[in-house]
Protein backbone atom coordinates (compact mmCIF):
# COMPACT_ATOMS: atom_id res chain seq x y z
CA UNK A 1 0.00 0.00 0.00
CA UNK A 2 3.10 2.48 0.94
CA UNK A 3 4.60 1.46 -2.53
CA UNK A 4 1.27 2.37 -4.81
CA UNK A 5 0.90 5.69 -2.86
CA UNK A 6 4.49 6.42 -3.32
CA UNK A 7 3.98 5.83 -6.89
CA UNK A 8 1.04 8.09 -7.39
CA UNK A 9 2.75 10.90 -5.26
CA UNK A 10 5.47 10.58 -7.62
CA UNK A 11 3.92 10.32 -11.07
CA UNK A 12 1.78 13.56 -10.25
CA UNK A 13 4.86 15.49 -8.92
CA UNK A 14 6.22 14.69 -12.56
CA UNK A 15 3.39 15.26 -14.71
CA UNK A 16 2.30 18.58 -13.45
CA UNK A 17 5.52 20.49 -14.18
CA UNK A 18 5.83 19.01 -17.93
CA UNK A 19 1.74 19.52 -18.35
CA UNK A 20 2.70 23.49 -17.11
CA UNK A 21 5.24 23.75 -20.66
CA UNK A 22 1.84 24.41 -22.87
CA UNK A 23 1.76 28.03 -23.73
CA UNK A 24 -1.62 29.30 -24.61
CA UNK A 25 -3.43 32.48 -24.89
CA UNK A 26 -6.99 32.22 -25.01
CA UNK A 27 -10.15 34.28 -24.52
CA UNK A 28 -14.12 33.37 -24.02
CA UNK A 29 -17.39 35.10 -24.03
CA UNK A 30 -20.77 34.59 -23.58
CA UNK A 31 -23.99 36.30 -25.00
CA UNK A 32 -27.61 35.53 -24.71
CA UNK A 33 -30.47 37.37 -26.77
CA UNK A 34 -33.90 36.85 -26.91
CA UNK A 35 -35.35 37.31 -30.87
CA UNK A 36 -38.92 37.87 -31.84
CA UNK A 37 -40.57 36.04 -34.82
CA UNK A 38 -43.36 35.97 -37.01
CA UNK A 39 -44.65 39.41 -35.54
CA UNK A 40 -44.28 38.49 -31.92
CA UNK A 41 -45.61 35.43 -32.06
CA UNK A 42 -42.63 33.04 -31.68
CA UNK A 43 -39.89 34.10 -28.78
CA UNK A 44 -36.52 32.18 -29.42
CA UNK A 45 -33.16 32.29 -27.12
CA UNK A 46 -29.80 32.13 -28.97
CA UNK A 47 -26.71 32.12 -26.34
CA UNK A 48 -23.52 32.20 -28.60
CA UNK A 49 -19.88 31.44 -26.93
CA UNK A 50 -17.25 32.60 -28.76
CA UNK A 51 -13.19 31.42 -27.73
CA UNK A 52 -10.27 32.41 -29.22
CA UNK A 53 -7.64 30.54 -29.14
CA UNK A 54 -3.46 31.26 -29.89
CA UNK A 55 -0.66 28.59 -29.14
CA UNK A 56 2.11 31.00 -28.38
CA UNK A 57 5.73 29.38 -29.46
CA UNK A 58 9.16 30.99 -28.17
CA UNK A 59 11.84 32.05 -31.10
CA UNK A 60 14.67 30.13 -31.41
CA UNK A 61 17.07 32.63 -31.83
CA UNK A 62 15.82 33.57 -28.01
CA UNK A 63 16.23 30.54 -26.43
CA UNK A 64 18.99 31.43 -23.78
CA UNK A 65 17.89 34.81 -23.10
CA UNK A 66 14.98 35.59 -19.65
CA UNK A 67 12.70 37.84 -22.31
CA UNK A 68 12.15 35.45 -24.87
CA UNK A 69 9.63 36.86 -27.75
CA UNK A 70 6.80 34.65 -28.98
CA UNK A 71 6.18 33.95 -32.62
CA UNK A 72 3.01 35.51 -34.37
CA UNK A 73 1.21 32.26 -34.80
CA UNK A 74 -2.28 31.33 -36.17
CA UNK A 75 -5.43 32.21 -34.05
CA UNK A 76 -8.52 30.08 -33.75
CA UNK A 77 -12.14 31.21 -33.39
CA UNK A 78 -14.42 28.98 -32.58
CA UNK A 79 -18.39 30.21 -31.86
CA UNK A 80 -20.77 27.92 -30.44
CA UNK A 81 -23.96 28.78 -31.11
CA UNK A 82 -27.12 27.31 -28.86
CA UNK A 83 -30.76 27.62 -30.32
CA UNK A 84 -33.71 27.21 -28.08
CA UNK A 85 -36.72 27.85 -30.93
CA UNK A 86 -39.59 26.42 -28.12
CA UNK A 87 -40.48 27.34 -24.50
CA UNK A 88 -38.68 24.68 -22.51
CA UNK A 89 -35.60 24.96 -20.57
CA UNK A 90 -33.23 23.15 -23.10
CA UNK A 91 -31.29 24.43 -26.03
CA UNK A 92 -32.61 22.51 -29.40
CA UNK A 93 -29.70 22.82 -31.59
CA UNK A 94 -26.19 23.52 -31.38
CA UNK A 95 -23.72 24.93 -33.99
CA UNK A 96 -20.51 25.41 -33.88
CA UNK A 97 -18.49 27.25 -36.36
CA UNK A 98 -15.07 27.68 -36.67
CA UNK A 99 -12.20 28.81 -38.68
CA UNK A 100 -8.71 30.64 -38.25
CA UNK A 101 -8.66 34.26 -38.28
CA UNK A 102 -5.41 35.43 -40.52
CA UNK A 103 -4.37 39.68 -39.89
CA UNK A 104 -3.87 39.97 -43.85
CA UNK A 105 -7.22 38.43 -44.70
CA UNK A 106 -10.69 40.08 -44.04
CA UNK A 107 -12.88 37.24 -43.62
CA UNK A 108 -16.30 38.08 -45.33
CA UNK A 109 -18.25 35.46 -43.52
CA UNK A 110 -21.70 36.61 -41.48
CA UNK A 111 -24.62 34.84 -40.54
CA UNK A 112 -27.86 35.22 -39.52
CA UNK A 113 -29.80 32.82 -36.30
CA UNK A 114 -32.67 31.13 -37.47
CA UNK A 115 -35.11 29.32 -34.84
CA UNK A 116 -33.79 26.19 -37.42
CA UNK A 117 -30.44 26.73 -38.00
CA UNK A 118 -28.20 29.66 -39.26
CA UNK A 119 -27.94 31.24 -43.06
CA UNK A 120 -23.90 32.30 -44.14
CA UNK A 121 -23.65 35.04 -46.54
CA UNK A 122 -19.95 35.77 -47.88
CA UNK A 123 -18.84 37.86 -50.09
CA UNK A 124 -18.74 35.59 -52.92
CA UNK A 125 -22.52 33.99 -51.94
CA UNK A 126 -24.42 37.53 -51.83
CA UNK A 127 -26.98 36.75 -54.37
CA UNK A 128 -27.61 33.17 -52.92
CA UNK A 129 -27.01 33.13 -48.96
CA UNK A 130 -26.65 29.29 -47.95
CA UNK A 131 -29.19 28.27 -45.91
CA UNK A 132 -27.72 25.79 -43.18
CA UNK A 133 -30.64 23.57 -40.59
CA UNK A 134 -30.13 19.99 -41.65
CA UNK A 135 -27.83 18.06 -38.85
CA UNK A 136 -24.47 17.42 -40.26
CA UNK A 137 -20.98 18.53 -41.11
CA UNK A 138 -20.22 21.48 -44.03
CA UNK A 139 -17.49 23.47 -45.05
CA UNK A 140 -17.56 27.11 -46.34
CA UNK A 141 -14.77 28.70 -47.65
CA UNK A 142 -12.14 27.44 -44.72
CA UNK A 143 -14.79 27.88 -42.46
CA UNK A 144 -15.66 24.23 -40.55
CA UNK A 145 -19.34 24.61 -39.42
CA UNK A 146 -21.44 21.81 -37.90
CA UNK A 147 -24.97 21.20 -36.40
CA UNK A 148 -26.02 19.12 -34.00
CA UNK A 149 -29.59 18.16 -32.61
CA UNK A 150 -29.47 18.87 -28.66
CA UNK A 151 -33.22 17.88 -28.33
CA UNK A 152 -32.97 14.32 -28.13
CA UNK A 153 -36.60 14.24 -25.78
CA UNK A 154 -38.71 13.67 -29.37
Amino acid sequence: MKFIITTVLFSLLITIPVSAQSLTNMSKETTIKEYNYNNNEKIITIKTIESQTQNLELQETDSEKVNQHPEKTSIIITKEILIDNDEDIFYDKKVTISYAKDENVEKNINYTNTPDGIIINTSKTLENPIFLTDIGTYKVYDTKIKIENLNTAK
